[in-house]
């Protein structure tokens, strides 16, 4: 029993040494910073943002500290008696501070790098994610201890460490951390060797070599390691061009994914890449909210993932506005005055091409819809007058969402919109109300005034000389 009680805390006991903050050890610190007083949280929370290099040997020691075996059983024992919910552990929060503090420190925390990655393993509460974020913000000096990591036989140590590895600030490291990555290229886990892919392509992104690696592997890949590998081509993008007459064949793929990602590849390795359209429009008309599982065909995230590359084709997306307007009708979404759906973001890249069916959805009867039409006027300039009308009599709906959507829509429009100025006014000057909505319709209206006054001044006397 004393030998279990002696291991329980030495790791923490070990705090107890080394540098005072304000008075106080680290340790002390870092137990008043998760404690109960909110006040000692805050005033504990100034003094460690001001620790240095200096504190990395407590803080790995903070990092690493467990609740004794004993306590842990003590309190499930007490818990189950008194038939109150588990308490949380005392350390996990002084854990997940003290990682939070190495992060903080960057380069000069690099020793830590061991303990994050065992931390990382071991938190339940915390994705992978963020305690790749934690080792990310570390930084090229944390390159040696994850190469280490990538050797490692435990497949959670070397699926944190590549996901780390993904954040481009490692690049510099790129010469020392390629060699280990390209092993795991042909390596016979294929879930280490997808990680390596999306590693490779964000520390080498001006290397056509990478691209030309990536293109020889296709042929000989499953599905998911070809979608793994074409998302690496799309994110090296010009660098790919050579290797693009490659990633064609995959756009006629009987996989939905696979022809998406060949699609985003190519969009990147040769823009605009119109040959990609009728792969996108084709995946916007299968997917409808719900029925993926019945279509087999492509899946919501497909469709996200699709709107995403019209979005960024622009104008050049015209020929996919047909099936942009019909998503509108058959996907609304919520709350869409302040979050569009996907297909009125690029709707409204694509400009004037798109203006027409727009203007007629601003008719629609629901709500949601037309302020999601709304959402898809851009800047489009004269071709947008027909518009004006219909967006100024959104501007008297009793919906404030309504409201707050015809407003945007008018600011961006700019002086075009001139004749809206009377129904913007009107509204931007409602009385305050305890309704939050209503206020920012009324800020929107303001918002939209000042906006289509400025282009107007604009038009007249043309733009500010640059200083």
């Amino acid at each position: 029993m004393l030998l279990v009680l002696a291991a329980g805390w030495a790791g923490w006991l070990a705090v107890q040494t080394g540098p005072r903050y304000d008075g106080q050890t680290l340790s002390r610190q870092l137990a008043l910073a998760t404690g109960p007083d909110a006040r000692q949280r805050a005033q504990a929370r100034m003094v460690l943002n001001q620790v240095g290099p200096e504190a990395v040997p407590q803080l790995i020691r903070a990092v690493e500290a467990r609740e004794p075996r004993w306590r842990t059983v003590w309190q499930a024992l007490r818990s189950r008696l008194l038939r109150q919910p588990l308490p949380p552990g005392r350390f996990r929060d002084i854990n997940t501070l003290a990682a939070e503090l190495l992060a903080r420190l960057g380069p000069a925390a690099s020793n830590a790098v061991p303990a994050l990655l065992r931390w990382g393993l071991r938190n339940d509460r915390e994705p992978y994610s963020e305690t790749a974020r934690y080792l990310a913000a570390i930084g090229p000096a944390a390159a040696p201890h994850l190469l280490a990591a990538l050797q490692q036989p435990d497949v959670r140590v070397r699926r944190l460490a590549l996901m780390t590895l993904r954040d481009p600030r490692f690049s510099p490291a790129a010469e020392t951390l390629n060699p280990a990555l390209l092993e795991l290229l042909g390596g016979p886990d294929p879930e280490a060797c997808r990680g390596a892919i999306l590693a490779l392509a964000s520390l080498n992104p001006d290397r056509p070599e990478m691209a030309e690696r990536f293109a020889a592997l296709l042929p000989g890949s499953d599905s998911l390691t070809a979608v793994y590998l074409l998302n690496g081509l799309r994110h090296l993008g010009p660098v790919a061009r050579p290797v693009a007459a490659r990633i064609e064949p995959w756009l006629h793929a009987a996989d939905p994914q696979l022809r998406l990602a060949a699609a985003g590849a190519l969009w990147a390795a040769r823009p605009p890449a119109l040959e990609i359209l009728p792969v996108l429009i084709q995946i916007l008309r299968d997917t409808l909210p719900g029925d993926a599982a019945t279509t087999g065909a492509a899946s919501p995230g497909l469709q996200w993932n699709a709107l995403q590359i019209l979005y960024g084709m622009g104008p050049a997306a015209a020929p996919a506005v047909p099936e942009l307007l019909a998503l509108l009708e058959r996907a609304p979404t919520h709350r869409p005055s302040r979050t569009p759906h996907a297909a009125a973001l690029a709707l409204s890249r694509i400009g004037p091409a798109a203006v027409d069916g727009v203007v007629k959805l601003l008719e629609h009867s629901s709500a949601e819809v037309r302020m999601n039409a709304a959402a898809a006027l851009g800047n489009p300039g004269a071709a947008a007058a027909p518009a004006v009308p219909r967006l100024i009599a959104m501007l008297a709906s009793e919906d404030p969402e309504e409201q707050m959507a015809a407003a945007n829509a008018l600011g961006r429009l700019g002086a075009v919109a001139a004749d809206a100025l009377p129904a913007l006014q009107r509204l931007g000057a409602v009385e305050t109300t305890q309704d939050v909505l209503v206020g920012h319709a009324r800020s929107a209206a303001r918002s939209a005034m000042a906006q289509i006054h400025r282009a107007m001044q604009t038009a007249a006397t043309g733009p500010d000389p640059p200083r």
